[in-house]
């Protein structure tokens, strides 16, 4: 009988005539739930930017000039 140091000890069952190593379930592929994870991340971050991009294009600048007049300050919005 070979002995396997690396397999926990819940996972073995003791027979008096018989000794088998249960082994648990397989886990579920982790790679389909990282690109799920992935995926939904970056849907959420894109819709953030989006939201960001328009707060920029409704926002105005000003500046104050040396005597104190506020002149506002052109953006030429990029297509």
């Amino acid at each position: 009988m070979e002995i396997i140091s690396d397999i926990p000890i819940q996972f073995i069952d003791f027979d008096m005539q018989n000794s088998h190593i249960i082994l648990p379930p397989p886990e579920q592929e982790t790679g389909d739930l990282r690109s799920a994870k992935l995926r939904k991340a970056y849907q959420s971050e894109r819709k953030m930017l989006e939201i960001i991009e328009v707060e920029l294009n409704r926002s105005r600048i000003y500046m104050l000039d040396i005597d104190g007049n506020i002149k506002r300050v052109p953006l030429i919005s990029e297509h």
